[in-house]
């Protein structure tokens, strides 16, 4: 299942990449998501971009009955984020992974963060959900894809608040 969301920033793209790799802004985004506030890890990679990786505890109350019947009432998220050095046009590009663990459902695919001008930047989020079991896999994607939109929905909200200040 493809899920896909974008946004636009009132902030350069240095300034939203600054924002992304920092440590107080992936702790907000988790908090804002987690019900144990979750744990962000960051580290510059070899190639001089950036590593993240966060981990959050999700409720599954908005799950079907028999997902959650397998999954129980909370899942475990492992969001890795490796970003890449800037394009001539200081664009970004992150290679993103998803893992609910104790589950076959994972997502893979990209953010990227393009300049609409000299003060906006475009963040893309363009990910491939998938359930993992043959014949259900279907029923776990869409019972695990409004966590994932509503948790990009908090990303945008918290973005925005963060780069101006609040």
């Amino acid at each position: 299942m493809k899920i896909k969301r974008s946004w636009t920033y009132p902030a350069p793209v240095a300034d939203v990449y600054a924002m992304v790799t920092d440590e107080a802004y992936q702790r907000r985004k988790s908090e804002a998501t987690s019900t144990d506030g979750g744990t962000v890890e960051l580290a510059q990679t070899a190639d001089g971009g950036h590593l993240i990786t966060v981990a959050r505890v999700l409720p599954t109350d908005a799950f079907p009955e028999n997902i959650r019947a397998m999954v129980g009432n909370t899942i475990t998220v492992v969001e890795t984020q490796t970003w890449g050095l800037a394009g001539d046009d200081g664009s970004r590009v992150a290679d993103l992974a998803v893992d609910v663990k104790g589950t076959p459902a994972s997502m893979k695919g990209t953010v990227t963060l393009t300049p609409v001008s000299d003060t906006q930047t475009r963040l893309d989020v363009d990910g491939d959900l998938k359930g993992g079991i043959p014949i259900i896999g279907g029923k776990i994607e869409k019972a695990a894809a409004p966590s994932f939109i509503h948790a990009l929905e908090q990303e945008e909200r918290i973005g925005t608040e963060y780069l101006a200040g609040n």
